[in-house]
């Protein structure tokens, strides 16, 4: 009698892009390099956002947004100082 193994389901899901870790002089850090920048996650980089302190991005494009790096800067010292 011959076994007939039971496949695994295929998963179709889409590869993630991998992370980008944007360059140290770069003058605006975009939106989705910004926990990269922050040296966090991604979810915890957006959780941040809804801080009042935290600073707010400014307009690249018609959909693309980012943020100042000497603004981050800023941020991540009064932090520091707290």
């Amino acid at each position: 009698m011959q076994s007939t193994a039971i496949a695994a389901p295929k998963r179709h899901h889409k590869p993630r892009a991998p992370r980008r870790t944007p360059t140290p002089h770069a003058a605006v850090i975009r939106a989705e390099d910004l926990g990269g920048f922050l040296g966090m996650g991604t979810t915890a980089a957006w959780e941040l956002r809804k801080a009042p302190d935290f600073p707010r991005p400014v307009l690249l494009g018609e959909r693309a947004r980012g943020y100042l790096r000497d603004d981050l800067i800023q941020w991540l010292q009064s932090r520091k100082a707290a």
